[in-house]
């Protein structure tokens, strides 16, 4: 598992990326922007996909019910997808599906991927601390 999560590490260095959720703003945006950025799509994001026009290259899912659910649609993505690694049962690895270690990080706000990631209380953790491992732009 981290060298395959290695492989990614400064892949997108000085880019700037774009954290994107499934939440009601998407109805009241201009989107066409993201087309321009590395779009992390999130959870439900999939649920977009044709409403919006709007395909992520990387696909974050750390919510058991959410992975559960959709195991069929998220193994589907023809994305890269970060799954917890926990939920390998349902999406086990493959060319496009890497597991995450989100139990037990070694730290809260890891700085590497292969450490771990703190899920945190809200799914944005974990592409937000692969800003530095990927070493993207700030805003």
């Amino acid at each position: 598992m981290a060298e395959r999560l290695s492989s990614f590490h400064n892949r997108h260095l000085g880019e700037r990326a774009v954290i994107v959720c499934n939440g009601p703003s998407l109805n009241h945006m201009d989107k066409r922007f993201l087309r321009k950025h590395i779009c992390f799509g999130l959870n439900k994001i999939f649920l977009g996909v044709k409403k919006f026009g709007l395909y992520p290259r990387y696909y974050v899912a750390v919510n058991d019910l959410v992975i559960e659910q959709a195991a069929a649609t998220i193994k589907a993505l023809n994305c890269v997808k970060f799954i917890s690694q926990r939920n390998a049962a349902h999406i086990p690895e493959s060319a496009l599906t890497h597991h995450i270690r989100t139990h037990s990080p070694l730290h809260k706000f890891c700085k590497d991927i292969i450490q771990g990631v703190n899920e945190g209380y809200t799914v944005p953790m974990p592409p937000c601390s692969w800003r530095i491992t990927w070493a993207l732009k700030r805003w």
